[in-house]
């Protein structure tokens, strides 16, 4: 009985220093995934400039990478035009910008009971051209509102309340007056089913909702079925944790150590794992700019619009999870001592380059092996988060055989970005570049499709992208660490017109321009 006890702790621990395999498939697609981002709230919180959005959404050194803005309507159209510095900046940077309510005009409420209001029902035709008449606004000064919500967490008390009954009747009755951008609805605390599902289950109230939208404060953060049967997309919209939260208590931000911060925002990155492992479409975070968000407001330690350490954390999703990037399946391990090690993989449709963001809150470090379905040789570059550590380049690591074994450090955050498609056919030397270059694309004149190689003496991180005669951005091509060697990216203009067009290569502090034609 000894002897059989004794091989049973052996196995055991066998198993447990063992690396474990998460199986990533590149042919399983998920949903497509529009962005990251944060909110800028003028009437709570005014001070964000061009230079502070410069910093949240650059993708250069220092940056944070995200690529939604959420933006407040206020009730007094007379200062709508206090968004106009950020918003113009993100629109000049080809930010994805949407918009939500958190009170109604005063002249269209009506008392509830113990101050607490809604809006008029026989207002209703007047609220929605409220909102739409905000999309039209920024328009005209030259920013374009993806999409306007509702109404801001309409089950809680503190602004604006609406019963479910009164979003769907809404919804269904008025959405269509809203066409200066999409809507969204119902934007709820915790995701409540309850405010969404009657929208879903009425025909013209689906029609007329874009997207479905809501926040995860105490739940909701999971898999909505009847969304996807419906073929909406689910964007979570707002989300924060800060000193009331996770157990730091309402006085303890200014002298909690940097493990205690860090461990919350390793809870926040596995909010941003759970997202996406929901089919969520998109991730909002709350402020910007807080000391508890991605640029610090002086408030405690932090430099004024300084990135945090927060901030950093995020960019493991938003600088290297691209719009338009499908999310793939990554699935295990499965086995005890790795329940808090998860991982969810991403794909770029256009170059096929694979990103892999992996998370181990554990409080040892643990061996993983990557096993990919679809990519047989290969390199990844990783990037590494820690406590000490800030989105660090590691070495990169050579897949073999479909696979790559990998030690996640305990309380981490690591991206993996895959190489590009090198070229690897007979007509090209596949010997290592000695120079970065971009080569003029082939063919020239196009229609509506064209190639373009650039060449990279060692990994760099590359941004190509395409621009018109005016100098407005219309494709982003590559953005992220490429492996050494020649890369081949194809371009597709079909929903461009004719004309010239510039197409710009990044790297490592090179850059180099060239153009290209298209004739339809």
């Amino acid at each position: 009985m000894k002897k059989f006890s004794i091989q049973l702790i052996l196995l055991f621990f066998v198993v447990s220093v063992s690396a474990q395999e998460i199986n990533i498939s590149t042919d399983s697609t998920y949903q497509t995934v529009r962005g990251f981002g944060g909110a800028f709230i003028e009437f709570w919180q005014p001070e964000l400039t061009a230079e502070h959005v410069q910093t949240a959404f650059g993708l250069g050194e220092g940056e944070i990478g995200l690529s939604i803005l959420r933006l407040g309507i206020n009730p007094d159209s007379t200062r709508w035009s206090e968004n106009l510095v950020a918003a113009q900046k993100a629109q000049e940077m080809g930010i994805t910008i949407f918009a939500s309510p958190w009170d109604t005009p005063a002249n269209m409420r009506e008392d509830i009971e113990d101050g607490e209001y809604r809006l008029n029902h026989e207002m209703y035709a007047e609220y929605a051209e409220h909102i739409n008449n905000f999309a039209k606004y920024m328009k005209r000064n030259g920013v374009d509102i993806y999409a306007v919500s509702v109404q801001n967490e309409p089950d809680i008390g503190e602004w604006t309340q609406w019963t479910p009954d009164e979003i769907l009747n809404f919804v269904r009755d008025y959405g269509h007056l809203v066409d200066a951008a999409k809507l969204m609805a119902p934007e709820s605390f915790h995701y409540d089913w309850d405010y969404s599902d009657p929208i879903l289950n009425d025909s013209l109230a689906t029609e007329n909702t874009d997207i479905v939208v809501g926040h995860i404060y105490g739940g909701g953060n999971t898999y909505y079925p009847l969304a996807h049967e419906k073929g909406k997309e689910m964007w979570m919209t707002e989300y924060l944790l800060n000193e009331y939260t996770d157990g730091l208590g309402a006085e303890d931000w200014e002298s909690a150590t940097e493990e205690q911060i860090w461990d919350q925002t390793m809870l926040m990155a596995y909010t941003v794992h759970k997202s996406m492992e929901s089919s969520m479409h998109a991730y909002i975070w709350w402020y910007l700019k807080r000391y508890y968000s991605f640029l610090d407001d002086g408030t405690y330690r932090g430099v004024n619009g300084a990135v945090t350490k927060r901030g950093y954390a995020f960019s493991h999703f938003s600088k290297y999870v691209r719009p338009g990037y499908i999310r793939i399946s990554a699935e295990g391990p499965y086995v005890r001592g790795y329940t808090l090690v998860d991982a969810t993989a991403y794909k770029n449709p256009d170059t096929g380059e694979v990103v892999i963001v992996a998370l181990n809150r554990e409080s040892s470090a643990k061996p993983v092996e990557f096993v990919i379905d679809g990519m047989n040789s290969g390199t990844f570059t990783p990037l590494l988060s820690t406590v000490d550590e800030t989105v660090e380049p590691m070495e990169n690591i050579e897949v073999t055989g479909n696979k790559f074994e990998y030690t996640l450090p305990s309380e981490s955050i690591i991206t993996f970005i895959s190489s590009g498609i090198s070229v690897a056919n007979e007509e090209e030397d596949m010997t290592v570049p000695s120079q970065i270059r971009l080569d003029q694309n082939y063919p020239n004149p196009f229609n509506p499709t064209t190639q373009i190689l650039f060449h990279l003496p060692k990994a760099s991180n590359v941004l190509l992208t395409v621009y018109n005669i005016n100098g407005q951005r219309v494709g982003e091509l590559v953005n992220g660490i490429q492996s050494a060697g020649i890369h081949r990216v194809q371009f597709d203009a079909s929903n461009l017109a004719s004309g010239v067009y510039i197409y710009q290569l990044v790297a490592d502090g090179y850059t180099e321009v060239k153009r290209m034609l298209l004739i339809k």
